[in-house]
């Protein structure tokens, strides 16, 4: 196993009529700071086309509160379900009945748990990996609806979360030439 080091960037857009996007690290109560032995936070890229200035911020801020009460509540936690299922579950549940009506929302969420990542997108987002001066697409969301993946990550690997928009504004090797310069 790895030995992981956790770090994040954000970059965002200021919400406008053609839609907003929100980027966040959810923690639990209980948690004080990342641990990558054990179990991070919970990465979340998230946005919406359309709707309107501000209440597109409160919209993301509901969705973005639902992800982490099913997240770090409920069911979450129960040594019952696997990392995996708990993520795509939250997810599920925090779109809940609107999803069909927001099907402009997409969702990109990843998190670490003992040494493995976990990663669940929605809608257009899409997960990547730069390994070895490589960038890889490893999940893509589209109409399929909610999609899952994980795996073992190695030490050097950068974990790129992103919405359709960003991918389309970034293309890989913006997204590379970045990386490499850091």
């Amino acid at each position: 196993m790895a030995d992981l080091r956790v770090t994040s960037s954000k970059l965002t857009t200021t919400p406008d009529p053609s839609g907003w996007s929100q980027v966040h690290i959810l923690k639990s109560d209980e948690e004080k700071s990342f641990d990558s032995k054990e179990r991070s936070g919970l990465f979340v890229v998230i946005s919406e086309a359309g709707g309107k200035g501000a209440e597109n911020t409160v919209a993301g801020k509901e969705l973005l509160s639902k992800l982490q009460k099913e997240f770090f509540g409920g069911t979450i936690g129960k040594e019952s379900e696997s990392t995996l299922a708990l993520l795509k579950t939250a997810v599920t549940r925090s779109l809940g009945d609107d999803a069909q009506s927001r099907g402009n929302v997409e969702i990109a969420a990843l998190t670490l748990n003992k040494g493995a990542a976990y990663f669940v997108v929605s809608g257009g987002a899409s997960v990547y990996v730069f390994r070895e001066r490589n960038l890889a697409r490893i999940l893509g969301g589209g109409p399929q609806g909610i999609v899952s993946a994980s795996g073992f990550p190695k030490g050097g690997d950068v974990f790129v979360i992103g919405t359709r928009g960003f991918f389309d504004t970034f293309p890989e090797e913006k997204i590379i030439g970045g990386l490499e310069s850091d």
